[in-house]
């Protein structure tokens, strides 16, 4: 009875130990299809990052330099792989993304103009859409409404405690049903930007300059009466006396370009911004005043290029006073697009960019651009609220014609366009979609 027990036990021992041996084996052979799977992605990862700087087209020196240099990164990287610990490797995943985000970012990007002097940063924001719906707006309770630009006004000023100021570029109000609502949603716009506590570093209030848009003035779904009852409005929320106004901050030009009229007085469809001969003649001259800084001056106007009309009595039309003055840079929203369909048109006519919106209508999307001045140039980063996060592949550079830095511009090819220092304010989109 006892050697039978005794047997039972050594079998049930053997047993369990068997099982022991294969729930082990199994773990390990897990761990090591895990790890090797790590190793694939990791492989997979580094031939993404050399095709992505493969297809890049510098068209500087300094661009070709840094281009040559991430090339030789990731193919050292590779080279070297079964070098390296499993640890290694593994860590490897996340570095690889910090690498290529900060040397695109700084160098290939921005090193161009960042090694000159700084400036200052400013935010351009578009179609907040003010609304009843959204009115705990001095919160961030109604994040489909008004609480996205809340948070995107913070966000900027996290970014830099010394902004220079945040330009809002129409549709402050939400809807304009009729002319009442149309106040209401306006004045409530004034009442929040007014008293919003919005301070820099220096305990100085930050500026936030708006603009009007097809909503603020009755285009939607009001009347051509409701322009008249918002100008004023207008007027006294910003502290102006013109429609029209410009200001300069820090040796740099803004220039604020709002509706001449509603659409249905002027005759036209009310999918367009009219602007009439008086507004273009003060344009042509203002622009003028800066001609020869070789600075870029900033336009803001809510409807894109394609949509702002120029009525009969002006000499010429807003698109082409612009082109007149090539080194103006016209920032638009209106289009309620997110970053994946924004417009970048830089083809001699000026620098022409439509932005997305910050209100509720891309959820969870919100997004602005925090625009970084210097010297040498301007660079406009593409920024996610909702994530607060960088969307470094829709970054724009735009370089000044006064830039100290030489460069040599070069066709894809690799053929050269010209050396030295530009004459035209040659501009540049970078990078490739």
């Amino acid at each position: 009875m006892q050697r039978k027990t005794i047997r039972k036990i050594a079998t049930l021992f053997v047993s369990l130990t068997l099982s022991m041996l294969c729930l082990l084996s199994g773990i390990v052979m897990l761990n090591r299809v895990s790890a090797e799977s790590n190793v694939s992605a990791v492989l997979n990862k580094v031939d993404e990052y050399i095709s992505k700087v493969e297809g890049l087209t510098p068209k500087t020196e300094y661009q070709i330099k840094a281009k040559n240099e991430m090339l030789v990164y990731f193919a050292n990287i590779k080279e070297h792989f079964n070098e390296l610990t499993e640890t290694e490797k593994t860590e490897l995943n996340t570095e690889l993304d910090e690498y290529y985000n900060d040397m695109y970012l700084e160098e290939y990007l921005y090193g161009g103009i960042r090694n000159t002097e700084y400036i200052m940063s400013f935010a351009t924001m578009s179609d907040v859409h003010f609304s009843p719906k959204g009115k705990d707006y001095m919160t961030h309770t109604e994040p489909m409404k008004n609480g996205y630009f809340v948070k995107a006004l913070e966000d900027a000023k996290a970014i830099a405690p010394a902004l220079a100021g945040v330009f809002v570029l129409g549709d402050l109000a939400d809807n304009d049903y009729d002319a009442s609502h149309i106040n209401t949603d306006l004045d409530m716009y004034y009442e929040f930007v007014n008293n919003y506590e919005y301070k820099n570093s220096n305990q100085e209030n930050i500026p936030i300059d708006s603009i009007l848009g097809n909503h603020d003035i009755g285009t939607y779904e009001g009347t051509a009466a409701v322009y008249d009852l918002s100008l004023p409005i207008y007027l006294e929320g910003e502290g102006v006396t013109s429609h029209q106004w410009d200001k300069w901050i820090n040796g740099y030009h803004f220039i604020f370009v709002n509706p001449d009229a509603h659409p249905d007085t002027a005759g036209v469809s009310r999918s367009y911004m009219v602007v009439d001969g008086e507004t273009i003649d003060w344009l042509d001259k203002t622009l003028a005043e800066d001609e020869e800084n070789g600075k870029p001056s900033f336009v803001f106007t809510h409807h894109p290029k394609s949509a702002i009309y120029t009525t009969s009595d002006a000499e010429m039309t807003f698109q082409e006073v612009i082109a007149k003055h090539p080194s103006s840079v016209v920032v638009s929203g209106h289009n309620h697009s997110s970053f994946d369909y924004n417009t970048i048109i830089q083809d001699g006519t000026g620098t022409w960019i439509n932005q997305p919106n910050i209100s509720h209508e891309n959820a969870p999307k919100a997004q602005y651009y925090f625009v970084e001045v210097y010297s040498g140039g301007v660079g406009l980063r593409a920024r996610e609220t909702s994530t607060d996060s960088w969307i470094t592949e829709k970054d724009v550079v735009i370089f000044n014609e006064t830039n100290e830095v030489s460069y040599k511009f070069l066709n894809d090819d690799g053929s050269l366009i010209f050396s030295g220092k530009s004459e035209k304010g040659e501009t540049l989109s970078v990078p490739p979609n």
